[in-house]
């Protein structure tokens, strides 16, 4: 008997082909967007993408424990992974690294 009954999770989008792929992807680049907004400076990229990465494999090892009555996906830890990437990509590419350009000038002596 599982731990976790699964009920009728998800019976809605089962007729979309790989949708829980597209989700696992969507779940890790919001926690990448939201783990590189919070962390400052350039080494974020690797702590973010290394804490991803070690999440993805985690969970799914974990999935496969005989307790869960779960089994562990290789295309979904890659799917977790692909998300975190892409929220790195986007931060760095759209957000020029989450640092501005040109600091703001400081206010005049007086005004």
């Amino acid at each position: 008997m599982p731990f976790f009954s699964m009920g009728g999770v998800g019976e809605r989008a089962e007729g979309i082909p790989n949708i829980d792929k597209v989700i696992h992807a969507g779940i890790f680049a919001i926690f990448g967007l939201l783990w590189l907004q919070a962390i400052p400076g350039k080494k974020r990229f690797g702590v973010v993408l290394l804490a991803g990465v070690a999440l993805a494999a985690c969970t799914e090892i974990v999935q496969s424990l005989p307790l869960l009555d779960r089994e562990g996906d290789v295309v979904d830890a890659a799917s977790d992974i692909a998300g975190v990437l892409a929220a790195c990509a986007f931060v760095y590419v759209f957000l020029r690294g989450g640092e501005t350009s040109a600091a703001l000038p400081e206010p005049a002596a007086g005004a």
